[in-house]
């Protein structure tokens, strides 16, 4: 190889590699920010790029042998394998912290629900809080959404039998009764509320219409 084709030849492969470093360092810096799709065509744009590079020092291609063609084109083909292999990594772990977060979310669920269905009324209020939160999370699917909804039938059910409002917080040791002395307001304790607040949440995240008496609970206060 003449020493000029060898700067030719050296030039593209600088060139090709530059390509492939820049490429890596967006991958570094888009991970969790931007799309693996975005990453692809800014890749595609910069691999057209360098391979217009190339082909306009090949046009004399009757003055360079066969094989110096040959070790540029490969020099490409080995640029193209690894910018497929960084998009498959990212995706790779994308979908891996996707499944990771998916788990503690669901861990985070069945935590609560367990202090939802607890003996004691503060405890259960705590669980039914944390099941509003973790509702409204973008992890939470239609599927997800439907059971966290059931989890409100129960205790919505015991305010409905005691009265059809208008509804007053009762945070009495133990438990709210029937009706208040006073004022004549169904009595709710705080767990019925966050249940409430649970299933307008649910409601919120299906479209579905909440029922005006459940509206009502999850707005209850001291009469």
């Amino acid at each position: 190889m003449s020493g000029a084709a060898a700067m030719d030849f050296g030039s593209m492969a600088e060139a090709t590699v530059g390509t492939v470093t820049r490429v890596l360092a967006d991958a570094a810096s888009s991970t969790g920010i931007e799309s693996v799709a975005s990453l692809a065509l800014r890749t595609g744009a910069r691999i057209a790029s360098a391979e217009s590079h190339v082909v306009a020092r090949l046009l004399p291609a009757s003055s360079q042998p066969w094989y110096e063609v040959a070790a540029t084109i490969a020099t490409l083909v080995a640029a193209l394998g690894a910018i497929g292999a960084i998009v498959v990594g990212i995706f790779t772990i994308r979908q891996r912290a996707s499944s990771d977060a998916q788990a503690q979310w669901w861990s985070r669920v069945q935590w609560a629900v367990d202090l939802s269905f607890d003996e004691e009324r503060h405890r259960r209020t705590v669980g039914f809080e944390a099941l509003v939160l973790l509702a409204r999370s973008r992890l939470a699917g239609p599927g997800d959404v439907e059971f966290l909804r059931g989890l409100t039938l129960e205790p919505l059910t015991g305010v409905r039998s005691r009265g059809a409002g208008p509804f007053a917080l009762d945070d009495s040791p133990d438990g709210p009764s029937r009706v208040t002395s006073q004022t004549q307001h169904v009595a709710v304790g705080r767990d019925e509320v966050a249940a409430a607040r649970l299933r307008v949440a649910t409601d919120v995240a299906l479209g579905a219409a909440t029922p005006p008496w459940i509206l009502e609970v999850a707005g209850a206060s001291h009469a």
